[in-house]
């Protein structure tokens, strides 16, 4: 599929899908979008030398990405090199470099993740969500992955409506002793922390 343009959101954000089968193909073909951006970063990297995965970093970091939410096998390794990558940047440029946010989601379904970067993903650069000027969601070839990229960038806000559903259901589950679900609501977004008992 290449890179697509899938929609916007109602920040009138552009929300791109971009596709690949390898790392090298990645290298050779990563898109340019207007910065700053977001980047949703599904792959899966066990096994990937961390060269080359700093090599993507350093392309994501100088084309404007302010945001990496990082999801997939092995991505607390590929946000930790991100990190890695940010630090050498300074050190080789010998000045200071605009902190950048990373996150990882092993744990969470892409659908979930994918919600994060919509409504969640906000730097210190950037207060607001509104100064991002798109979302970049950056798709290995595997599974059903560029499917729920699809369904979620053609239609965020019924996506986001279908996610926080989902939580109200795992909520309700959860409503025991044993867990406290704490519901922070605002006019864009809504977050669940979740206390439980270890």
């Amino acid at each position: 599929m290449g890179t697509v343009k899938l929609g916007q959101d109602d920040e009138r954000r552009n929300l791109i899908l971009h596709t690949w089968e390898d790392w090298e193909e990645l290298l050779a073909t990563l898109p340019t979008v207007a910065a700053p951006f977001v980047c949703v970063f599904a792959c899966d990297a066990v096994g990937v030398p961390a060269e080359v995965v700093g090599k993507v970093m350093r392309q994501l970091l100088d084309g404007g990405c302010h945001y990496i939410v990082c999801w997939g096998p092995d991505c607390e390794r590929v946000h930790d090199i991100f990190d890695e990558t940010l630090v050498w940047m300074s050190i080789e440029d010998i000045k200071d470099i605009p902190l950048r946010m990373s996150s990882w989601h092993a744990r969470e379904p892409l659908c979930k993740s994918i919600w994060f970067a919509l409504q969640c993903a906000v730097d210190c650069q950037c207060e607001e969500r509104l100064e991002y000027q798109c979302i970049l969601g950056l798709c290995q070839r595997q599974e059903n992955w560029a499917e729920v990229f699809t369904r979620a960038f053609s239609a965020p806000q019924a996506f986001s409506d279908e996610v926080l559903a989902e939580d109200d259901q795992d909520a309700e589950k959860m409503g025991d002793a044993e867990s406290k679900i704490l519901v922070v609501r605002s006019p864009t977004r809504r977050v669940f922390l979740d206390f439980r008992k270890v």
